[in-house]
């Protein structure tokens, strides 16, 4: 029976606790304020505060003033409540073309160019594999286009290409390397929703060792080049990267 009392007393307790949260709850926090709040954030005029927009801008000022209003003090090390990103945008280009072995590549059906400087480059041509460390340091690049398949032996996925590409850009840049082309060769996504998901305007992330160029990744290709020799090695694949390197 005591046990009883004791869990009465208890269940008592918590309901009285519940009612007083509520009762603060409810005194502290307006629902008209609120809806106030998500009604200007979500508001048509800030046409969805996309990402580098000034709308989004104005509503992070919005949600900054709010936070000094209610109060509350920036995080240790901050002066307010801002964090500065550093972005680039990409903008896609409108011409471009790559010619080889008297073939003609075409920006979109063939050809696509997601970053680099803007040049007219005429250079000897060497096939590097894969690009990877141990390929190129069999291969004498210095003052020469690198082409080479995308992604590693291991990894075959468009994902990968992009993640390996920024690496072998690097590696080619510091042989001596002019260009780097990468073939890209993938069931998963066909070219054209590749061109329709890539050739267009994004902000990215600047890096630390990056200067506001994308760097890298820069895909290319989209038909065979059916068997032509470069160094006396077959390519099979389908242009996919060539980003100009040191400008």
């Amino acid at each position: 029976m005591k046990k009883a009392a004791n869990l009465v007393l208890f269940l008592l307790m918590c309901h009285m606790n519940a009612w007083a949260q509520a009762d603060v709850i409810q005194n502290t926090v307006q629902r008209s304020e609120v809806e106030a709040h998500l009604r200007f954030l979500a508001a048509d005029e800030l046409r969805g505060r996309d990402t580098g927009s000034p709308e989004l801008d104005i509503a992070a000022r919005y949600i900054a003033e709010t936070f000094r209003r209610y109060g509350l003090q920036p995080a240790p090390g901050h002066e307010n409540f801002f964090q500065p990103v550093r972005l680039v945008v990409e903008k896609p280009l409108t011409q471009a073309t790559l010619s080889f072995a008297g073939q003609n590549f075409a920006l979109g059906s063939d050809l696509l160019v997601l970053g680099g400087d803007s040049i007219d480059l005429q250079a000897p041509v060497v096939y590097a594999n894969y690009a990877l460390a141990a390929d190129l340091d069999k291969a004498d690049i210095k003052g020469k286009i690198v082409v080479a398949k995308a992604g590693t032996p291991e990894e075959n996925n468009p994902q990968s290409f992009f993640f390996t590409s920024r690496d072998k850009r690097t590696m080619v840049e510091e042989r001596g390397g002019l260009a780097l082309i990468e073939l890209y060769s993938s069931d998963q996504i066909p070219w054209s929703l590749l061109v329709q998901y890539l050739n267009t305007e994004r902000l990215t992330l600047v890096m630390p060792d990056r200067d506001g160029t994308p760097l890298g990744g820069t895909p290319l290709g989209g038909t065979p080049l059916g068997g032509t020799p470069l160094g006396g090695t077959p390519l099979g694949g389908t242009p996919l990267g060539g980003t100009p390197l040191g400008g």
